[in-house]
Order: C-alpha cells, then structure tokens, then sequence
C-alpha cells in the first residue's frame, strides 16, 4: 500500500517537474519562442543591492508584498478572495468559482486557495477542503487589507450604506508573496487567464526550487 502511495507522488512529482513546463511553454511562446514571466503588481522601488546574472551586474528591485497571508502557507502561490458583503447571491457565485478552480487544481500541491470573509455564514453552503483555507476576520480589518495590502481599488466604503462594497475578483500571489495577477469571477476570459497563469507561475516555483537545490 505504501509503495503504490509513493509512486503516485513520484507520478505526481514528475508531471509538474517535467511535463508542465513543456506543455506551458507550448502554451505561452511568442514569435521568438521567448518564455514570458508574470509582472509583478504594485508600487516598486530600486534597492541599494545587486545580483549577477549570466556575468551581468544587475540592481535589484524592491516590491511590493503582502504581508497578511496564512503563515503556514509560506512558499506557495496563493489565489485569495474577499468576501465584505452579505449579498447573499454574490456570496455564493463566488463560492462556487471558487470551489470549481479549486477542484480543477487540485492536483497541483503548489497552490493554496484563500478566502478572507468577515462572517462564516457566507460560506455555510461552501465545499471546503484542505486546499481552501477560510480566514474570518472583523469586516474593517479585511476592507482596509483589500485596500492597502492587496490593492483592490473596487473595495470601498459606501457612502449611503456606510459598507464595504465587494470584491469579485481572485487575486494571486507568488512564493514571495508578491502580486502577480488580478482576475474577475465573473469573467469567462478573466478565468481562463488565471488557470493558463497559475500553471506559468507553478513553472517559475519549480525552476525556483531547482536552482536552490543546485547551488
């Protein structure tokens, strides 16, 4: 029983090691078979520092990261959503995308799914697992985070209902906790996007974690 757990984690390992990349690389070459990384999101400024790269001295950019995420989530790409409404039908389409994203992704151990909500019960109804992790928190802690931290401009407060407005957008976040991608729920192109972009950002994870293992 053991060993066949340990050859589907090899199998497992193997697709995104070796067959990920290449099928992404089909997926996002240019004229110039160039791969194109992600941008990064968010007011950024030179630091002081260097790097080498291919013998090149480089300065270093200092960027924007996000500081509020599940700790023990350190090291993974992070898919997060706000949830600041009791609109109940709001509430649940964005639920659902969630749970739909989550299920076709959930082969992928890099990716961790996250939704911030200032009441449980806008997520009774919800399929919940380990790969989607729910944070409450008071209503205007997680507005001024949407705002400050994760750069949602839509999240504002209301002047006639003195709310928060909702978000329905998916926000990702890198192993560094940079933003690296904006998607609306609502969207069929915004979330065909962001599956063909979760698999580019796992790519950049796993080249990561080779290059640390080979110096």
């Amino acid at each position: 029983m053991n060993t066949r757990i340990s050859l589907s984690k090899k199998a497992v390992i193997l697709f995104f090691v070796f067959l990920l990349p290449v099928i992404t690389y089909f997926l996002l070459k240019s004229g110039q078979n160039m791969y194109k990384p992600l941008p990064v999101y968010g007011p950024k400024e030179v630091a002081s520092t260097f790097h080498l790269k291919k013998g090149r001295k480089i300065q270093d950019t200092i960027y924007h990261t996000i500081s509020y995420y599940p700790s023990a989530d350190t090291g993974k790409i992070i898919m997060a959503n706000f949830l600041l409404t009791d609109d109940a039908f709001g509430n649940k389409a964005a639920n659902e995308q969630t749970w739909r994203l989550v299920d076709y992704f959930k082969k992928n151990p890099k990716l961790q799914f996250v939704t911030y909500a200032a009441n449980n019960q806008w997520l009774v109804d919800s399929n919940k697992n380990d790969n989607w992790k729910v944070i409450y928190a008071p209503i205007d802690s997680l507005g001024s985070i949407a705002q400050q931290q994760y750069l949602l401009n839509e999240v504002k407060i209301d002047s006639l209902t003195k709310k928060y407005t909702a978000s329905r957008r998916f926000i990702m976040l890198d192993q560094h906790h940079r933003i690296r991608g904006f998607y609306r729920m609502e969207n069929r192109y915004n979330i065909d996007t962001l599956m063909d972009e979760v698999k580019v950002l796992t790519v950049e994870l796993i080249r990561e974690e080779d290059d640390k293992k080979l110096k």
